[in-house]
């Protein structure tokens, strides 16, 4: 039932805007139809590509909540997520959303709008590299 190891593809042709209850960079979600929904988990990182101009965006997947206008065929995105598209309200797109691979979440926090995502990504790689150094030096 819940066979999250298919590299399911969700390929859009039109965007719904988000309610103000789901906008925002603290949620960063995007809604996707339910019968999407047995492909991803709840809040799992997927990436949302604009093919038309090779932009992409990492947002966390829930299901419709009876979204209006939620196909099949669509997204639900907020204002953001369209800005960083470069998508137009209400106009056609060619959008696909898949699971995130670890690279893209990591390259994605590297340079997130949120400042405790970007810096919080930032001390960790440094916590890992001295931790490395800490333990090289251990042995020589």
């Amino acid at each position: 039932m819940f066979n999250t190891k298919t590299n399911h593809v969700v390929h859009a042709t039109s965007t719904v805007r988000l309610l103000n209850s789901d906008s925002g960079p603290s949620n960063n979600i995007v809604r996707v139809n339910n019968n999407h929904m047995p492909y991803f988990r709840r809040w799992m990182p997927v990436c949302i590509t604009n093919k038309e101009n090779g932009t992409w965006i990492i947002r966390y997947v829930i299901g419709a909540n009876r979204l209006k206008g939620l196909t099949l065929d669509s997204l639900g995105i907020d204002y953001d997520a369209q800005h960083d598209l470069k998508i137009k309200d209400r106009s056609d797109v060619n959008l696909t959303l898949q699971k995130a691979t670890f690279w893209e979440i990591q390259k994605w926090l590297l340079r997130s709008p949120e400042l405790n995502s970007r810096y919080g990504n930032y001390w960790g790689i440094l916590g890992t590299i001295l931790g490395i150094i800490g333990l090289i030096g251990m042995f020589f």
